[in-house]
């Protein structure tokens, strides 16, 4: 009567079935947040084609209405449009592109 008696936890020969119902919830939750993350991030890939193509064709538009056949003439360059916009480097480049014998 002094001895403690102990089980093992699986007991070898049981009907017991594991339960792994949270491992699967886990696993269900995180496959569903990976398709979310991949669906956002393509959604903001075509918006960022979608907006570079409307640009490119307001820059075309320039282009042909200024008279110029590619941007080099006009002082701008490709980096020029994806950087951040400086009025002061804009105003430079356009006095350049459009200088006073434009208007003439």
């Amino acid at each position: 009567a002094g001895e403690v008696m102990s089980f093992s936890r699986d007991a070898e020969g049981s009907l017991r079935r594991k339960d792994d119902k949270r491992t699967k919830q886990r696993e269900s939750k995180k496959e569903r947040k990976a398709e979310e993350r991949r669906k956002k991030e393509e959604e903001l890939r075509r918006l960022k084609n979608l907006k570079r193509g409307e640009i490119n064709r307001k820059l075309d538009e320039i282009k042909e209405m200024a008279g110029i056949k590619d941007l080099k003439a006009m002082g701008l360059s490709e980096t020029d449009l994806d950087g951040d916009f400086d009025p002061a480097k804009f105003d430079a480049a356009m006095s350049q592109a459009f200088g006073d014998e434009y208007y003439e």
